[in-house]
């Protein structure tokens, strides 16, 4: 499948170009969940919450444990990236069937 590109030249002649498309269907839907708003239910929002704390009190350990310094931004910044995925992984996981049976 290809997508056609108008290109003008210098002496200002048009030509088509073709350009690869690569998107499938499943990126594409992967990109629109992107942009979808997230409600979460309440089991989510529990989870999602409980991580938060956790995460907020190891921020504030390592803030208070560890000197000003390159290696603390840098945990600081991949425990927020930790939290992101997390909490990403709860909102587009399955939520599990907890009824007995």
């Amino acid at each position: 499948m290809f997508m056609k590109q108008i290109k003008i030249d210098e002496d200002g002649q048009e030509r088509t170009i073709k350009i690869p498309d690569y998107k499938t269907e499943e990126s594409t839907k992967t990109i629109d969940r992107m942009s979808t708003f997230f409600n979460p239910s309440d089991s989510q929002f529990l989870r999602m919450d409980d991580l938060k704390n956790g995460i907020t009190y190891l921020a504030h350990a390592i803030d208070s444990h560890c000197p000003g310094s390159r290696e603390k931004s840098l945990a600081l910044t991949k425990l927020e990236e930790c939290k992101m995925w997390a909490i990403r992984a709860i909102a587009q996981g399955e939520e599990p069937d907890l009824t007995d049976g």
